[in-house]
């Protein structure tokens, strides 16, 4: 670009543990020579696991304000002489509640979009920051870009509403792109870029090879971030109980916040742990410092994504940067990050007996799991880094805003929809074993 750019960047209750990634890709576009404002919307909950990455972005990170009435009077006013009325006739009653709960928010942000002289907004996620960016918009305040990591929540005419307003939309593959569009959310006229958010190679670079499990004793999986009940910890946890039932000796580490009932007597993870006698067998280590997640990623002999969406999350983009196999449930996107049979291993249904047949497999494949190590490590630093993800996003705002040179941005870094192919091992024949583990009628131990 011609000259630097001030980009705001708004993530909800930034920043929290988990968005490391969000953090890493912040600093690698400041590398590019813009400067970069952090956005907090809402605001910051308390953090379970502070660490120093943490406050270095609080330090940094804006709050647009905490949204007394007369802020969203003044964007009431503001919106009816601009249409609202006829935007929520429109929208139907799906479009209302989102539009009122982001009216003061939506002030308080073009407020701080003219504090910091914005040239452009990039919201992470659905929800109240991307309407108050839509609404701050119809106000008068900068143009924006909205990326999903993950399928919304079903707020189809508030998202779609988002959207009309969105310079592009980001996603990390085609399935979520075209999951999008089959359900009406995505306008045709908004650009839609493929591209994840990138894992930072160094800071999740391996200290040694892998070592895979050795006959005789546990098993060593790890999984991470189960926070909502749809993200499968069930079927992971019966898929455990089967393995133990049919002699395996595994134990399973969970890292992150764990899904857990607030009424009274709801079911939660530490009950399923009690039902399915799994205490001896899992362990909920909670959120973790960096170099605690780091141990526990090298420490692991398998890292199971189990998501009942299908879309592989930042987790096991950082168990491959650590050359840890990976196994996933879902089927294979585009771009790819787990390429069935060569980067990992495909579970494509939910089942916990699928599931479990896939990890008692591995766990007697040493090559396979060592192959699989290898193979994904190479993929991420080959088109996974959080250096392309930062340069693809700039590109799109490039262009975006007409910007006459944006080829300075290499195309080749910019654009993921179809990553080039590597000569790396994550190129090999595909394995002639992946995916027979997928056998969908047997659906025993499910939680």
């Amino acid at each position: 670009m011609s000259h630097p750019l001030r980009i705001g960047y708004l993530v909800p209750h930034f920043p929290s543990h988990t968005q490391l990634g969000v953090w890493r890709e912040m600093l690698a576009l400041e590398a590019s020579g813009h400067r970069i404002v952090p956005l907090a919307l809402p605001m910051r909950r308390g953090d379970a696991a502070p660490q120093d990455w943490t406050q270095d972005a609080l330090r940094r990170t804006a709050v647009p304000g905490r949204f007394p009435p007369a802020e969203a009077l003044t964007g009431f006013t503001k919106l009816m002489q601009r249409g609202l009325a006829l935007w929520l006739a429109q929208g139907g009653h799906g479009l209302v509640q989102p539009v009122f709960a982001a009216l003061a928010p939506a002030q308080a942000l073009l407020t701080a979009q003219a504090q910091h002289a914005l040239d452009h907004l990039h919201v992470q996620g659905d929800g109240l920051p991307a309407m108050a960016a839509a609404l701050a918009r119809r106000m008068g305040g900068v143009r924006f870009s909205v990326g999903l990591a993950a399928r919304p929540a079903d707020h189809r005419a508030a998202l779609r509403f988002v959207l009309e307003q969105a310079q592009f939309l980001r996603v990390p593959g085609r399935r979520l792109h075209e999951s999008l569009a089959e359900t009406g959310v995505l306008p045709e006229a908004c650009p839609v870029l493929e591209s994840r958010i990138g894992v930072d190679c160094g800071v999740f670079a391996p200290e040694r090879g892998y070592a895979p499990p050795v006959p005789g004793r546990p098993l060593r999986l790890l999984a991470v971030g189960m926070r909502a009940r749809s993200r499968g910890q069930g079927d992971l946890l019966g898929a455990m109980r089967q393995l133990i039932d049919q002699g395996v000796d595994v134990r399973l580490t969970i890292a992150g916040q764990v899904w857990r009932s607030a009424a009274p007597g709801g079911s939660d993870l530490d009950a399923t742990l009690r039902r399915l006698r799994l205490q001896d067998h899992v362990r909920l280590a909670g959120p973790l410092p960096l170099p605690e997640l780091r141990a526990a990623l090298a420490d692991a002999h398998l890292f199971v994504d189990a998501r009942r969406d299908g879309l592989p999350g930042a987790a096991a983009l950082e168990a491959m940067a650590m050359r840890v196999p990976v196994l996933a449930t879902g089927a294979e996107d585009d771009p790819p990050l787990i390429r069935d049979g060569h980067t990992g291993l495909l579970v494509d249904t939910d089942a916990p007996g699928a599931i479990a047949r896939a990890i008692r497999a591995l766990s007697t494949d040493p090559e396979r799991l060592e192959r699989y190590a290898t193979a994904g490590h190479a993929h991420v630093a080959a088109h996974f880094r959080v250096e392309d993800s930062a340069q693809a996003l700039l590109r799109a705002i490039a262009i975006a805003r007409g910007s006459e040179d944006a080829a300075a941005v290499p195309p080749d870094r910019a654009q993921t929809a179809q990553p080039a192919q590597a000569e790396t091992a994550a190129d090999a024949p595909p394995d002639p074993a992946s995916g027979a583990a997928a056998d969908q009628k047997d659906d025993t131990g499910r939680a």
